[in-house]
């Protein structure tokens, strides 16, 4: 679906084009803090393009394992704000069952 002449891919190509290989290698913020610094459309985009993926492939363990359930809190949010509420609640579920501690969002993305 198309808006204003952009597409999803397109949009998330550009939320992508930032980042960096490393990020994925070693254990920092760069990668959350990129994502989340994201121009609101874009980071939306990312995070509901990653959740679909993710799970599809491998389920939410595979989001989890992968490194994307640092951004849990941020795609229940997105969600919420393009009006998947029932996704949202899943995922909020999830996360819930995942960061059993209850810890807050900056040291669960760690």
């Amino acid at each position: 679906m198309k808006k204003n002449g952009e597409s999803k891919e397109e949009n998330y190509q550009l939320s992508v084009q930032g980042m960096k290989q490393e990020w994925f290698e070693v254990i920092d913020n760069q990668w959350f803090s990129y994502v989340q610094n994201l121009p609101e459309k874009l980071k939306i985009t990312y995070l509901v393009v990653v959740l679909d993926w993710q799970v599809v492939n491998g389920g939410f363990h595979q989001y989890f394992s992968n490194g994307y359930g640092q951004f849990s809190l941020m795609t229940i949010d997105a969600l919420s704000k393009i009006g998947a509420l029932q996704k949202a609640d899943i995922l909020k579920e999830v996360y819930k069952v995942v960061n059993y501690n209850n810890y807050d969002e900056m040291v669960f993305s760690e």
